[in-house]
């Protein structure tokens, strides 16, 4: 027997986590108000400079590349591919501890040619399965916390 058939693998995670800090959607800052009005919408929206056309993802109130202050909220695909991942076996958080396993992901997008990432998870698939370079597409839940929260989450996009 190898070391590979002694490895058990995890459950796929099917929901988001719970009891994870959620924006309160009530005192988001302007700058970041799209992002979230968007996922309200099932809808993945990057922030986009009006001036230079670069996106950016995490939102800022100004521009990286040109420092304009003028944005707009774009619509991506939503398709990426696994840029990193871990799998968490020992959380800090109390709140996590009936959690785990549960991965943490970092994808990127497929708009921008590797400048627009997020981190998020992947659902659907057992943990030791996810792999770098991993098709993905995103799907929105609700938080379990508090639904008005609506989460992007990924998963395994089967059609690429």
């Amino acid at each position: 027997m190898t070391n590979e058939d002694k490895i058990t693998k995890s459950a796929p995670m099917t929901k988001p986590l719970v009891g994870i800090p959620l924006p309160d959607l009530n005192l988001v800052p302007e700058f970041e108000r799209g992002f979230w009005e968007g996922t309200k919408e099932h809808e993945l929206r990057i922030q986009e400079c009006t001036a230079c056309k670069q996106m950016r993802h995490l939102p800022t109130p100004m521009c990286p590349y040109c420092h304009s202050l003028t944005h707009e909220w774009t619509k991506v695909s939503g398709r990426g591919t696994v840029y990193a991942n871990l799998i968490v076996r020992q959380p800090n958080h109390p709140s996590l501890q009936q959690q785990v396993p549960y991965n943490i992901t970092l994808v990127e997008l497929e708009e921008q040619d590797g400048d627009i990432r997020l981190i998020s998870n992947i659902l659907n698939i057992e943990q030791e399965d996810i792999y770098i370079g991993m098709p993905v597409h995103v799907v929105f839940i609700a938080a379990e916390d508090n639904p008005d929260v609506i989460l992007p989450v990924f998963v395994p996009d089967v059609d690429q």
